[in-house]
């Protein structure tokens, strides 16, 4: 039985994109519904609403990961339970040690190795090489955070502001359309190689 659903790498591509664009979108609207009300910085409002948006961007994605592969119910669970975890703690470290643009390649590769390991326990049902899934998922989300976060970089720097101000979910719903679009082709093309069982 094949990993992928279709053979094809392209469900596990868009699943990607449209996951991404989905979260950083949702995280964007969140930050903006945040200021809105007064609560920007470390407040308990803050706070919540941006960690609830992390884990439900990280829901969305495992959602949408795993209806692109062939995996029994229980493997289904558990991808669905961990990628949330791994999305969020990759995205709050991200934010904590690099900022706005270092954080967003630190996020990619702590997401790319911690969902890569936890993967690679589900895969290991369906592939003698389960292991080599982490490496290229954490190389794939590295260069997928390297570009977008370069990419970031250089539009804030011919921009300013304004690249991050208006209209912010949809520049950051872009942004995560090329981190998701760089990363589910690289990790796709890898998850097509996997041999099976």
């Amino acid at each position: 039985m094949k990993i992928s659903r279709s053979g094809s790498w392209s469900p596990w591509f868009w699943a990607n994109v449209l996951a991404f664009s989905f979260s950083f979108g949702l995280l964007a609207g969140v930050s903006q519904l945040v200021d809105l009300l007064g609560a920007h910085g470390p407040t308990a409002l803050g706070l919540a609403a941006h960690v609830s948006a992390i884990f439900a961007g990280g829901a969305v994605l495992g959602f949408l990961q795993q209806r692109t592969l062939n995996l029994s119910p229980l493997d289904k669970k558990r991808w669905l339970l961990t990628s949330p975890l791994a999305f969020a703690v990759s995205f709050i470290c991200g934010e904590i040690a690099g900022g706005l643009f270092f954080g967003l390649t630190i996020a990619m590769t702590l997401f790319g190795l911690l969902s890569g390991f936890w993967q690679s326990l589900v895969f290991r049902n369906y592939s003698n090489s389960a292991s080599w899934w982490i490496l290229i998922s954490g190389v794939g989300f590295t260069v997928a955070g390297l570009i977008a976060g370069a990419l970031l970089f250089i539009l804030y720097s011919l921009l300013g502001a304004a690249f991050l101000e208006a209209p912010v979910i949809l520049s950051q719903g872009l942004i995560g359309a090329i981190c998701g679009g760089v990363a589910g082709a690289l990790t796709g093309s890898g998850l097509l190689r996997l041999p099976r069982k």
